[in-house]
């Protein structure tokens, strides 16, 4: 809402059954979908046209929020039509793993190569709350290191599958909380505090840890917590300001 574009139906994307927060806005309306493929609107009794024509007849011209948001959702469902008939296939021998990430990533991959106009893309990768029976890090079959596979592997997919493309992207994982440093007794931890955030991109000046790495010492822990070092917004910041172009951080991050 607060960069330069006026319009832009694709300009925000969320991978998932909701909008998040951090893309919502009331100056446009962000879309969020749970895959490209399904990105439609279809009803098992009278099919998908009479459906968009019984919609458009009843709000189409209803005024307010409710006539913006159908005529948005057909105009976005209708745009990208033929993107959903065309068969995809990953660029440069990418293999995404078929799991919800891997294909989101894939779902996004697409996006960015068809021109819509996105932006920003955002998708959650729900699991990591491993209060039980995480295992080893170095357990193929554990928890933590079957999700922690799957998400460098469809990274790397979408790095692949992008090509020349990756010198324009950003990737940013970040998590809400950490993970505390003590094992529970349940083989597993519970909510911590600091926790790591990777930035990838052709144009990161990558292979460095930025800030600094605390031991684990307990003198050095946060109430048994590893400390947070780094505000999670300065890395959000050069992120906006110089992959997005907007200088309006006081207003995208008061305070």
């Amino acid at each position: 809402a607060t960069s330069s574009s006026e319009s832009g139906t694709f300009r925000a994307i969320t991978l998932g059954n909701r909008v998040v927060l951090s893309l919502a806005s009331t100056a446009y309306s962000a879309l969020a979908m749970s895959s490209l493929d399904s990105f439609d609107l279809y009803s098992t009794w009278n099919g998908r046209d009479a459906l968009i024509s019984d919609l458009t007849r009843l709000y189409g011209s209803a005024g307010g929020m409710i006539e913006t948001q159908v005529k948005d959702t057909i105009s976005a469902v209708n745009s990208l039509a033929s993107l959903r008939k065309t068969k995809y296939t990953a660029a440069n021998g990418a293999k995404y793993p078929d799991t919800t990430f891997g294909n989101g990533l894939k779902d996004i991959a697409r996006l960015a190569k068809a021109g819509v106009g996105m932006e920003v893309a955002c998708i959650d990768y729900d699991g990591w709350d491993l209060h039980q029976n995480s295992g080893s890090p170095y357990q193929s079959k554990g928890a933590f290191s079957s999700m922690a596979a799957d998400l460098a592997r469809s990274i790397a997919a979408f790095r692949t599958d992008l090509g020349s493309r990756w010198d324009s992207v950003t990737v940013l994982t970040m998590s809400e909380f950490g993970r505390r440093v003590a094992r529970n007794g349940d083989g597993g931890t519970d909510h911590g505090h600091g926790n790591a955030v990777f930035i990838m991109g052709g144009s990161i000046h990558g292979g460095h840890i930025y800030g600094t790495m605390p031991t684990l010492a307990r003198g050095n822990l946060d109430s048994g917590d590893v400390p947070i070092t780094t505000d999670y917004r300065q890395a959000l910041s050069e992120v906006v300001s110089k992959r997005l172009k907007n200088d309006k951080l006081a207003e995208v991050f008061p305070g």
